[in-house]
């Protein structure tokens, strides 16, 4: 750099004058490669380490935390048509009671073969503003809750297990908020999981297994199945009454010694008879057992997921009004 050139010499002479014991000590030192002397400057931090450290890594500001608690769980969200927002209203909470609700359709549960359960019947019932409560704590605001689920056959008890996994709420408004969980929701091969849902119905007793009738076809085509497996047995009997079979030394030998009108008569309604078995097998695989319960049934529901109550500002009513008076009738 400019105005440092010979500055090392500069120095060493100057201590020299004053000291010259100690001039070995002044001299610079010497770096293999440079093609003369050199000196290394540090700018001096006050503080020492610590300081210096801090200097050349400083400090990130420290973000400003708030520790007062948010006064309203939800954002409003502006728009050119409008401000909007979801509001959390209302919990029912997980393992909650709703008690005295009526089955508006019957339970139709269709029993699980090799313990898979495919296409399963639906169900629904309502819950009023009266009995919708959580552990007895009244929700208000809501005028109804509508529930849907699914329904299991148990054949050895002759019971129905109801699982529900779609609940709708309608606010007194007529603003609707809808909940669902698992519903349509199928495994490997079209099979439904019961693992996945908003909770179980119950009788006023806690019994989870509701009571019912159970159907059965399996005795029809058993019947129908032995009838033609005996008849195809009795026509291969009366035809291979007609054959003769003989040992010789390249094997078994079979011809017709008999009547051959009877022979092939045999062989005809032993074809005749396995088609109808065939056919009767066939529907016999699309069969399945039901347990089947009335409606008008008071039940509970045990809830078992949290599920959120939202008003959502800009969600669906169920009726609308524009303008002075008008308004279209709500639909059933």
């Amino acid at each position: 750099m400019s105005g440092l050139e010979g500055l090392a010499d500069r120095l060493a002479g100057a201590t020299s004058h004053e000291n010259a014991g100690a001039a070995s000590t002044a001299r610079t030192r010497l770096t293999t490669g440079l093609g003369g002397d050199y000196m290394t400057i540090t700018p001096y931090i006050a503080g020492g380490g610590t300081a210096r450290a801090l200097a050349t890594n400083p400090r990130q500001p420290v973000a400003t935390v708030s520790y007062q608690p948010k006064r309203y769980p939800f954002t409003v969200k502006a728009d050119k048509d409008g401000a909007s927002a979801v509001i959390p209203v209302y919990t029912i909470p997980d393992a909650a009671t709703l008690v005295n609700n009526a089955m508006m359709t019957p339970l139709v549960g269709r029993v699980p073969f090799m313990g898979r359960l495919t296409d399963p019947f639906r169900f629904k019932l309502i819950t009023g503003a009266a009995n919708l409560a959580a552990n007895g704590l009244h929700i208000p605001g809501i005028a109804n809750a509508v529930w849907t689920g699914y329904a299991v056959g148990v054949r050895e008890q002759s019971c129905v297990r109801a699982y529900v996994d779609t609940v709708t709420f309608v606010f007194t408004d007529g603003r609707i908020h809808t909940v669902h969980r698992g519903k349509g929701n199928t495994g490997s091969g079209g099979a439904v999981s019961v693992n996945d849902n908003l909770g179980y119905l119950t009788d006023p007793w806690g019994k989870p297994c509701l009571r019912g009738q159970f159907f059965d076809n399996a005795g029809s085509y058993l019947k129908d199945r032995g009838i033609a497996a005996f008849l195809d047995g009795l026509a291969n009997a009366y035809a291979n009454s007609q054959v003769t079979v003989d040992r010789s030394a390249y094997g078994l030998n079979s011809y017709v010694s008999g009547n051959t009108y009877e022979y092939a008569l045999g062989k005809g309604i032993s074809g005749a008879t396995g088609e109808i078995a065939n056919y009767v097998r066939e529907r016999a695989s699309d069969a399945f057992d039901v347990v089947y319960v009335p409606p008008g049934q008071n039940v509970q529901i045990f809830v078992e997921a949290e599920i959120p109550i939202n008003y959502d500002t800009a969600g669906r009513k169920l009726q609308y009004a524009y303008g002075e008076g008008g308004s279209y009738a709500p639909l059933d």
